[in-house]
């Protein structure tokens, strides 16, 4: 005969629990084990370089084209008569002319 209790009954025990409940006093167990690659290194390709010179102009460059962009916002919202959403455009775009321009002055040093 079998003197086992149907699962529905909860019987079954799913592993084993400790005596104390309490928590550690640093929880240590909450933190995430650290994992390492296991990747050989001829696999995984070295990260690529980059071009020096790009690397330069890109800030002046995504600065000038904000300003642009902003100088477009600016015009096409006084042309809707929505001056402050021109204003703020304007401003913007003075700001970040400026920021274009000072990137370019440390660029030429």
């Amino acid at each position: 005969m079998n003197d086992e209790k149907p699962a529905s009954a909860g019987f079954f025990i799913q592993g084993r629990q400790d005596s104390n409940l309490q928590p550690p006093v640093l929880e240590t167990g909450a933190l995430p084990i650290e994992l390492h690659p296991s990747v050989a290194h001829g696999i995984v390709s070295p990260p690529p370089r980059h071009d020096p010179l790009v690397g330069r102009y890109a800030m002046p460059t995504l600065f000038a084209v904000l300003a642009a962009a902003f100088v477009v916002i600016a015009f096409a919202a006084a042309r809707h008569d929505q001056w402050v959403i021109a204003v703020a455009g304007g401003a913007l775009a003075v700001w970040m002319g400026q920021l274009a321009w000072s990137a370019l002055r440390r660029m030429r040093r």
